[in-house]
């Protein structure tokens, strides 16, 4: 599903004593939503573009996909 959403990149741990347990980026969007946020293309583990975003407030244009949303278009709205 296409969507164009705005929130802050905030980090924080999931899948908590999984295999797949990490770090990750996430959207958190006005109403406390968060999806896990990463860029198409990108390294979905490590993408340095977006960890540099962490705590700045931006506008993604992508696809949702249950709990993740996939980027085509990043925008900062903090500068």
């Amino acid at each position: 599903m296409a969507a164009t959403i705005r929130g802050r990149v905030v980090s924080h741990g999931m899948a908590a004593g999984s295999k797949s347990e990490r770090h990750a980026l996430f959207l958190r969007t006005a109403d406390g939503m968060e999806y896990v946020l990463r860029r198409i293309g990108a390294h979905p583990f490590r993408d340095q573009d977006l960890s540099k975003l962490e705590n700045h407030r931006i506008e993604v244009v992508g696809e949702i996909r249950g709990t993740t949303l996939l980027a085509h278009e990043v925008h900062e709205l903090d500068g």
